[in-house]
């Protein structure tokens, strides 16, 4: 399948956008924020206002301005988990717009923490210092995701030659699985820095990370400003990390 790149000379071939744009979701956090990126170009170019209904979900139990500063010409709407709602074209029907990797990469620079987990995260970063690197590494429910794509999950190695490829280098690691975060601590004691102690180990007791939305979006950012970074394949936080540092230097 050939894909498509809409961009202003062909934008207007696109049906499926016009009038204002209504989106919904109650997935993961990256994942709403990957698409408000993909509707937020097509919106800039047709100037048309976007709606998102914003469910406070249990894969992100915050709403968005507890988060992140507004974003100009994006309204949210808090809806309530379990409710039902009909916008004019959601997420599901239209799916995520691709569009040109620059434009893309740009356009994940429109997030911008809260001052109050900004200044967390410039906290951790003058504990860690200016020059570090950072990892995330996903190990909970992200593996039945890889099981069913047939994705060859990154061993623990893999991160650890990361690391040891850095050896003047202080780390910062974001993870939602306890057991990773105890090896790496024991195995980089003094190099190793971390927002908060992680409670998910992927157990059926504990199966996912427990810690707060707000955590995590400051691990995000902590990693956004590392010179160098790892992260795990098919996880949407670990895009938009990359996406970000990307969008930084273009």
């Amino acid at each position: 399948m050939t894909k498509t790149t809409w961009t202003p000379e062909n934008i207007e071939q696109n049906p499926s956008f016009s009038g204002d744009v209504r989106l919904y979701s109650h997935s993961g956090l990256c994942n709403r924020l990957r698409l408000i990126v993909a509707y937020k170009h097509l919106s800039d170019i047709k100037n048309k206002q976007i709606e998102f209904f914003w469910v406070k979900s249990p894969q992100c139990n915050s709403l968005f301005e507890d988060l992140f500063q507004p974003i100009p010409n994006i309204n949210f709407t808090d809806l309530k988990y379990g409710a039902r709602v009909r916008p004019k074209q959601t997420a599901t029907k239209l799916g995520l717009f691709p569009h040109d990797e620059k434009i893309k990469n740009k356009n994940h620079l429109i997030f911008k923490p809260v001052h109050s987990i900004m200044n967390e995260v410039k906290e951790a970063q003058k504990t860690i210092g200016d020059d570090y690197i950072s990892c995330h590494i996903r190990r909970t429910d992200i593996i039945t995701i890889q099981k069913k794509y047939n994705i060859e999950p990154p061993s623990d190695q893999d991160f650890i030659d990361f690391i040891e490829s850095h050896p003047d280098k202080k780390v910062f690691l974001a993870t939602d699985n306890r057991t990773t975060q105890e090896k790496f601590i024991k195995m980089f004691p003094k190099r190793l820095a971390y927002a908060c102690v992680v409670q998910g180990d992927g157990s059926k007791r504990h199966p996912k990370r427990t810690t707060s939305i707000q955590d995590a979006v400051k691990d995000l950012f902590v990693c956004i400003g590392s010179t160098d970074f790892i992260g795990t394949p098919s996880s949407s936080y670990s895009t938009f990390i990359e996406n970000y540092k990307k969008g930084q230097h273009e």
